[in-house]
């Protein structure tokens, strides 16, 4: 998978689609019942009880709870993600550690 932080952090196809695919996921419904309909289209949902040891580069990782998902980010592996800290904001590398509400993550094959 292409790495979303090329050309200067600008917004890449990959950042496009992921973009797209967080507002699909939270468009209507509770954030759980998201994730089960997803998880019919064949993607792997992985409980945050799994550990950050489980996850495979490129997962999609999920932070809140059952009732609301307030970020999404994709993990780069070694315990860092890539994500937007906020809309107005570029993607950049960080650590996991950053965010204490680690949810979900999410599998989608290719």
């Amino acid at each position: 998978m292409a790495n979303p932080l090329t050309e200067n952090g600008a917004r890449s196809e990959l950042g496009k689609k992921f973009k797209a695919s967080g507002r699909d996921l939270l468009g209507s419904g509770t954030a759980a019942s998201q994730l089960g309909r997803a998880h019919q289209l064949q993607a792997k949902v992985i409980p945050a009880s799994h550990g950050y040891k489980a996850l495979r580069k490129d997962d999609l990782l999920f932070y809140g709870n059952s009732s609301k998902i307030h970020h999404v980010a994709i993990y780069a592996g070694g315990g860092r993600i890539y994500e937007a800290p906020q809309s107005n904001m570029r993607v950049h590398l960080a650590s996991t550690s950053r965010h204490r509400d680690y949810y979900a993550a999410m599998r989608i094959p290719f």
